[in-house]
């Protein structure tokens, strides 16, 4: 058979046009074949093998492998405030071995040195947790968790609030000490919290603070002309008067700061870094005061300023928590007996009682609310930031040429935003 009558006998009966098939240049054959029984088969078409593609470079066997085992060392850990420190390192040290994991192009000699950091993260965790004297921590974490059973059985958890101040800062660190607490220990924390009231010799010197604040601004002809402009202020602009409404919230953070006694921290408008439903927060990670002036509320004099001095308020809560781990606050001063109670609240993990996404969801989000509001570090911050905005808005009134209404605080129909809410 030659090719021509072959090519015509394919098509006509596997309707293969073989011909065409070659002059397009396919890489492919089809044929005819013949078994000793005389059957015709057939050859599939020929498709070329795709190149192999080379494996995407990445972690060594052994670099996963040493991975897995430090995560198996970690797991193992009881984490506690005590190792606190520890353990935040680790944190950085396991996101940037993730974050060279996933990197393209993957960079073996830093994967490799970050692996080696994490390890060291690692070692020193372990070593500072291996210190820490869990049983002993879990006892009297127990102990404490009966005493307070007792008191609710017998109707009598009022008596927590006659417990003074550093007796009740270590019944909150016997609750946390022993790792973060689980649902029912959380509860007991959290009436704790709800029976604390500010230290009465700490409220009497915060309340010299708050007048002290108002006093440094009430005359101050700038503050006193963004009150009278401030709904006028439209926060998109940012060039101009989102730039004059951060100019003054400073200069209210900074009056209040050089009250305290303390560094000025700046306020940044920076929507991104504030958790959604808040207006701000201060970041204790790098000491900014961060707001969200396009927040309905922040359109307010008063209350924009009540959000600033709120967060500014828990810069100071950090400073004095840092003054008091210095040894540099005497039991013996007004300050010392919150100041120990703001540590206790700031244990981590599990000392900050985050508010709940929805308070009126069930009785768990409505206790939770209650004892977030009242825990020391927020019991605090909310007063001082409603109470020096009030003194503060009335004074900026008083020296108006022609003083209009409050725009915020008591007997304002003005938009006030919740309480700000602090970092974590």
């Amino acid at each position: 058979m030659t090719d021509g009558t072959q090519d015509e006998f394919i098509k006509s009966v596997f309707g293969v046009d073989v011909a065409k098939l070659r002059a397009d240049g396919a890489n492919a054959t089809v044929d005819i074949g013949g078994d000793a029984s005389g059957r015709v088969s057939r050859r599939q078409p020929h498709r070329p093998v795709p190149p192999r593609v080379a494996q995407a470079p990445g972690p060594t066997e052994d670099q996963m492998k040493e991975m897995v085992q430090i995560m198996k060392i970690r797991d193992g850990i009881t984490v506690t405030f005590d190792v606190a420190a520890e353990d935040k390192a680790f944190g950085a040290a396991i996101l940037a071995v993730n974050a060279d994991r996933h990197a393209n192009p993957f960079d073996p000699a830093k994967f490799q040195a970050d692996l080696k950091t994490l390890k060291g993260a690692t070692d020193r965790l372990k070593a500072a947790a291996d210190k820490v004297p869990l049983k002993a921590r879990q006892k009297s974490r127990d102990d404490l968790l009966k005493r307070i059973a007792d008191l609710n059985t017998a109707g009598k958890l009022d008596d927590l609030t006659k417990i003074p101040p550093q007796q009740k800062a270590q019944m909150i660190d016997d609750l946390l000490g022993a790792g973060e607490p689980n649902p029912d220990q959380r509860m007991n924390l959290e009436l704790l919290y709800v029976q604390t009231p500010l230290d009465s010799g700490f409220e009497t010197a915060d309340k010299k603070h708050q007048q002290e604040t108002a006093d440094k601004l009430k005359g101050d002809k700038d503050l006193i002309a963004a009150r009278q402009n401030w709904k006028n202020l439209d926060p998109k602009n940012k060039a101009q008067d989102s730039a004059k409404m951060l100019t003054s919230l400073q200069r209210i953070a900074d009056a209040q700061s050089d009250t305290f006694g303390i560094k000025h921290v700046p306020v940044v408008d920076d929507s991104k870094k504030i958790p959604k439903g808040d207006f701000a927060l201060f970041s204790d990670d790098d000491d900014k005061i961060y707001v969200d002036l396009q927040k309905q509320g922040m359109n307010d004099f008063a209350a924009a300023s009540e959000a600033v001095l709120h967060e500014n308020a828990h810069h100071w809560q950090h400073e004095l928590v840092k003054k008091l781990e210095a040894k540099q606050l005497k039991p013996t001063d007004p300050l010392f007996n919150e100041a120990r109670l703001f540590q206790a609240n700031e244990r981590r993990p599990g000392g900050y009682i985050k508010p709940p996404p929805d308070p009126k969801k069930d009785d768990q989000a409505q206790m939770d609310e209650i004892a977030y509001e009242r825990q020391p570090v927020e019991l605090h911050a909310i007063k001082a930031g409603k109470e020096t905005a009030q003194l503060l808005d009335a004074a900026l009134q008083a020296a108006s040429p022609s003083p209009p209404p409050a725009t915020g605080g008591q007997g304002s129909n003005a938009t006030t935003p919740p309480p700000a809410k602090r970092s974590p």
